[in-house]
């Protein structure tokens, strides 16, 4: 297990170290949601903290959206008993996601847009100069699905972007990490979980689909999930059909 703890904790240092996420005297805000992604990916960093040859500093925020059940305080004793002090955003997003989620969608876009805009203007406020989330790479290979099948475009995650905003910066460490990794890491944790309902409670939720045909594939070839990752940094432009990334009147 010791070896596997280590393995886990090399590729996230690989991460950030490839898409140079962290910089000397960075104060990076941790995005946790009382989630085993966001638990382990705060963790690893307070790890990769105390063996850094720079410095930088955490901040552990959490946006309660008022989901019914939600109970925060287990969840910031952990926080507390990793030496840090847990920040809670308050967003009322259970209601505004209920006053206009149409029946059989998902709220996940409605909470994801309230979350990220609280989460902004928090870190502006507070002069933070990085955003870390927990996206891994399951979520970055949904979400290249999800966009090919349903938004027609080839897109999915970057590692570290310029908001649209052009003030916060976001990272993403744990892209080499798949889901599977990150759950045996949360086992040595203890770190309790906020439960929600919500979400899982709607029906057809696109995400959950393309995740099971995922599952399906990768009984046949486990492969298949560090193959898609591969491809999203192996782009040959000359084999799609984007005019904007290849001129086909002149080149051949």
């Amino acid at each position: 297990m010791t070896d596997t703890i280590a393995k886990i904790r090399n590729r996230l240092v690989n991460a950030i170290s490839d898409y140079n996420m962290l910089q000397d005297g960075d104060d990076v805000m941790v995005a946790v949601s009382g989630g085993i992604d966001s638990s382990v990916l705060f963790s690893l960093l307070i790890e990769i903290q105390r063996r850094a040859p720079f410095r930088f500093s955490l901040r552990p925020v959490l946006v309660d959206h008022g989901f019914p059940g939600s109970e925060t305080s287990h969840f910031a004793e952990w926080i507390k008993q990793q030496g840090h002090k847990l920040t809670i955003l308050k967003c009322d997003t259970y209601q505004i996601a209920k006053q206009n989620l149409k029946e059989g969608k998902s709220p996940c876009q409605i909470c994801s847009r309230l979350r990220r805009g609280v989460l902004y203007a928090h870190a502006v406020e507070k002069g933070i100069s990085k955003i870390a989330l927990g996206h891994n790479r399951d979520d970055f290979n949904e979400t290249l699905l999800l966009n090919v099948f349903y938004s027609g475009k080839l897109a999915s995650m970057p590692p570290i972007y310029k908001a649209s905003d052009n003030q916060n910066v976001v990272i993403r460490p744990l892209c080499y990490l798949a889901k599977n990794q990150i759950r045996l890491y949360a086992e040595t944790l203890n770190a309790p979980i906020i439960e929600n309902q919500f979400c899982r409670d709607i029906p057809n939720n696109s995400r959950y689909l393309i995740r099971n045909l995922l599952a399906k594939l990768e009984k046949d070839n486990p492969k298949i999930s560090g193959n898609m990752l591969a491809a999203q940094s192996n782009i040959l432009p000359s084999q799609l059909m984007d005019r904007n990334h290849w001129d086909f009147d002149t080149d051949s």
